[in-house]
């Protein structure tokens, strides 16, 4: 999938989450959870404080049903939502450092300047690396429904949904890992800016 090769995370997600189904419903899944993380990074650069937050919630509300019909599964809106916010509770509660980074990137906006700069870029990370780990998180579960052919209710929904949640240590990983994908990737498109800005795209 060379559209997203330098993304480790979704490179990870098309091994392991998707396994075993057809190539190019990977790149589809892949494709959305991309789109969504980079517009929830994008929702952080608004320099307003906290305008992002109900912008980040309903990015993750359309890319979950973006991903139920890249996979063919379907659940009712009042099921969809509770699972969203049981999803992002249980994130807060296994990486603390999430409440922390956009508190931060919250107050550092009402600073003129250097400080909304600095919460802006804050925001981002925060908001890019949370909107893929929610929707890893949903991706797994669904595959554990699909794998071990549950029955789409709410109830094999929620059990499914603790199952997944039970495992901290990767869930802490991946966010880590998210992070340092958004600084690569941001690190990478400014030094294109830079060089086209400078006319070296240009020799």
């Amino acid at each position: 999938m060379p559209e997203v090769k330098d993304w480790s995370v979704v490179i990870e997600l098309e091994k392991v989450v998707v396994k075993g189904l057809q190539h190019d419903l990977g790149e589809k899944i892949a494709k959305i959870l991309r789109q969504h993380a980079i517009a929830g990074a994008g929702l952080g650069l608004i320099p307003v404080p906290g305008l992002d937050l109900a912008g980040v919630f309903g990015n993750i509300w359309t890319m979950y049903v973006r991903l139920n019909s890249a996979v063919g599964v379907s659940f009712s809106e009042n099921i969809m939502k509770s699972i969203a916010i049981g999803i992002g509770t249980n994130l807060l509660s296994i990486i603390p450092g999430i409440a922390v980074a956009k508190a931060c990137g919250f107050f550092a906006k009402f600073i003129p300047g250097i400080g909304t700069a600095t919460g802006m870029v804050v925001d981002g990370a925060t908001n890019y690396a949370i909107v893929m780990v929610m929707g890893l998180i949903y991706l797994n579960i669904v595959k554990y429904l699909l794998q071990y052919k549950r029955d789409l209710t709410e109830d094999e929904l929620k059990n499914a949904t603790k199952n997944i949640l039970k495992d901290k240590e990767s869930i802490r990983e991946t966010y880590k890992k998210a992070k340092e994908e958004f600084a690569q990737v941001k690190n990478k498109n400014s030094n294109s800016c830079d060089n086209a800005l400078s006319g070296d795209s240009l020799k």
